[in-house]
């Protein structure tokens, strides 16, 4: 009866967590890219205004 409990309790909470880590892990690595992408397009404006 009670390990039921914990796993009917338990269950749902790693479930959440292991979501939570994912997403955050997926907005870390897509925040990355981003300023990866502007940093790549402020290098290449740079270089078009040198080249100028």
């Amino acid at each position: 009866m009670f390990t039921q409990l914990t796993k009917s309790i338990l269950l749902p909470w790693i479930a959440i967590v292991l979501i939570v880590r994912l997403l955050t892990i997926e907005l870390i690595v897509g925040w990355f890219s981003l300023l990866v992408q502007c940093l790549e397009i402020v290098v290449l404006c740079e270089g078009c205004v040198l080249s100028m």
